[in-house]
């Protein structure tokens, strides 16, 4: 069984473990929460999706989201304890935020069953970064929330070296890494579509918070547009920055050169993606970003595009300078922009390197240990 707070059929790390797990040959149920009004039960990729409906209030302040995760956790612990008292799950897998939902297995564990908790994100960091936030009192409690909850669960899985290191420093655990590699099912390489449209398109995929600072490439935009290149750039995905993303396109009058698409399932990716010339990955540089490896860089790298991507510690870990774009503020875009353009034998190059450095760490490659973990969790 697994439990997350998220639409399953758009996130795309839960739906490939749980569709990884039944491709092993095992039973699994994945409680997730409905935001698009899907059915209440469903059957997905083999995985039998519960969707829970409960009514969260809606507002940015930090009394909002502690409210919302009072009222998520208890509905969790309600629906996973009636679940596995009727089912009996051997293994049942939380994953983060918060750290705490792993409480809601605690009947479970008590009557025997293994406890995983997966950390997709660092909360003290992600909270440090939502609310611009010093390292006070609040964050302290997190560091504590964070080392109670790695200690309840039997095993711990996160989603890069980087991130794992840093944990294991603060629980004195160690934790096996599971990368946010994408499913290149949903992917076309080589075969993708070349783009015929006469214009180069930068493009942005996923969830869209300011923390992805997808509004910085929208100044490089003006600019480029200004010195007549032939230049628009594609927004895939939706979120509470979007409307802000928007509004800045029209007040520098490049919104006719901009594409706002919505929310889409994993299937679609790679339609929505065949007249990608350029991938952005533009992350404002915060204690949350370091932390962080973006999937949206891995696809791209899958798709062979050039990326032009913020400088930060993990994506720096994985990848180079003679791979990706890399870039310290967002003033260079522009010039990093007309480089791809006019230097084909370097974007060739640089493609194949990091395409070579991917399939070191591919799902295709992860999948086998992931399903051998959690087998003998």
């Amino acid at each position: 069984m697994m439990l997350v707070l998220s639409a399953y059929k758009h996130d795309p790390r839960p739906r490939r473990q749980a569709e990884a797990l039944v491709e092993a040959g095992n039973h699994v149920d994945v409680i997730c929460i409905d935001l698009d009004k899907s059915p209440v039960r469903e059957v997905v990729g083999g995985v039998n999706i519960f969707r829970m409906r409960p009514w969260c209030f809606t507002s940015k302040n930090k009394l909002a989201y502690l409210f919302n995760y009072v009222v998520l956790f208890f509905a969790s612990f309600f629906t996973l304890t009636a679940k596995f008292l009727r089912e009996k799950p051997a293994k049942i897998v939380i994953h983060n935020m918060p750290n705490h939902l792993v409480f809601t297995a605690v009947i479970a564990k008590i009557f025997g069953a293994r406890i995983v908790l997966d950390l997709h994100d660092p909360t003290p960091e992600l909270y440090e970064t939502m609310f611009q936030s010093n390292k006070g009192l609040l964050y302290r409690l997190l560091l504590i929330e964070e080392k109670i909850s790695c200690r309840f669960a039997h095993h711990l899985i996160t989603v890069n070296e980087v991130f794992a290191q840093r944990v294991k420093e603060r629980v004195n655990r160690d934790l096996f890494v599971v990368l946010n590699a994408p499913d290149v099912q949903w992917l076309k390489g080589d075969d993708r579509p070349r783009n015929e449209n006469g214009k180069v398109t930068l493009y942005h995929h996923g969830n869209i918070h300011h923390r992805c600072g997808i509004d910085r490439i929208l100044p490089a935009l003006k600019t480029l547009l200004d010195e007549n290149l032939p230049v628009e750039v594609e927004v895939h995905g939706g979120g509470p920055f979007l409307a802000e993303v928007e509004r800045v396109a029209n007040d520098l009058k490049v919104s006719d050169h901009c594409t706002f698409g919505g929310r889409y399932p994993s299937e679609e990716l790679a339609k929505r993606m065949e007249n990608a010339d350029i991938g952005l990955v533009t992350n404002r540089t915060s204690p949350f970003a370091t932390l962080c490896m973006p999937i949206k860089l891995l696809e791209y790298v899958e798709c062979k595009l050039p990326v032009i991507c913020t400088r930060m510690e993990t994506a720096n870990y994985y990848f180079d300078e003679t791979m990706v774009y890399f870039f310290d503020d967002e003033s260079e875009i522009p010039a990093l922009v007309k480089r791809i353009m006019n230097n084909p034998a370097e974007v060739k190059s640089k493609t194949e390197k990091a395409y070579a450095k991917y399939q070191e760490i591919t799902w295709a490659a992860q999948k086998p240990k992931y399903q051998t973990f959690i087998q003998n969790a």
